[in-house]
């Protein structure tokens, strides 16, 4: 089992590298709180640093807490546009799939929820406070890592 999971990140790993070279993600972490809908927000600001202006933000999620019967969503959205990607197995080493929003230069939200494990799933069973980290990265539209950062909301 520990080679799957040399496995997962290498390939993790050569996803972020690409075929423009060496693309340097970000790593972000929090808390939601115990309430059942607790959210958390960010604010992922994407600009030229020489590199070229933003035109795609990469990112994925990992619900942390072990023992929870829950995972985390996260959302990233601007100008009307969105891109989710849910975590749905907290407490395990696996990430949930990377995915990208295409919306340009500027500020993208990403706010992070806590999301259900079965559709079926009682809306109780969300109670409880879940750590968690994600993952992210600003790329031009060449593929090149360009300026990226992030502040809470």
């Amino acid at each position: 089992m520990k080679n799957l999971h040399i496995s997962i990140r290498s390939i993790a790993l050569i996803i972020l590298i690409g075929p423009s070279g060496l693309t340097l993600a970000h790593e972000q972490g929090g808390a939601l709180q115990s309430s059942l809908y607790s959210t958390q927000s960010w604010l992922i600001t994407c600009f030229d640093d020489g590199n070229g202006p933003g035109s795609d933000v990469y990112f994925d999620v990992k619900a942390s807490t072990p023992g929870r019967k829950f995972g985390v969503k996260a959302t990233l959205s601007k100008n009307g546009l969105e891109a989710s990607t849910i975590d749905l197995k907290s407490g395990d080493k696996i990430r949930s799939p990377a995915t990208k929003l295409s919306a340009g230069d500027g500020e993208y939200i990403m706010t992070l929820s806590k999301a259900k494990s079965k559709a079926s799933q009682a809306d109780t069973t969300l109670k409880g406070t879940m750590v968690y980290g994600f993952t992210y990265h600003c790329e031009s539209a060449s593929g090149a890592h360009t300026g990226t950062l992030i502040n809470r909301r």
